[in-house]
């Protein structure tokens, strides 16, 4: 019986194999010298600017908006207006979703 505690087990030819721990690496010192000067030389001193010019609240409702339009249009019910016949079925998780759908297709069709 082959047991891993760190890797996945796979099954390869019948032989039960490890692959290794996921470890997580630091990046390279150049990515977080460009990252850093990215941060500390031009979002901060922008940030700063906008908050002492009053413009930070705009500048952060802005993005707000704007990604609560990308939103709005990706909606697959944007246009959806419920009929008289439709039925919306909600429950907690576990708590017997599939017995209360059962119950519910038995009073729509009186069975």
């Amino acid at each position: 019986m082959t047991r891993a505690t760190h890797g996945v087990v796979a099954a390869v030819n019948g032989r039960a194999e490890t692959s290794a721990p996921f470890t997580r690496r630091s990046p390279s010192l150049p990515v977080q010298i460009a990252f850093g000067a990215y941060v500390y030389g031009l979002v901060t001193p922008v940030v700063w600017a906008l908050s002492k010019l009053g413009g930070a609240e705009s500048a952060a409702g802005s993005v707000v908006m704007r990604r609560e339009r990308a939103l709005a249009a990706k909606n697959p019910f944007r246009d959806y207006v419920p009929g008289p016949e439709d039925v919306f079925v909600a429950t907690y998780a576990k708590s017997g979703t599939n017995w209360m759908l059962q119950i519910v297709q038995q009073l729509i069709h009186h069975g």
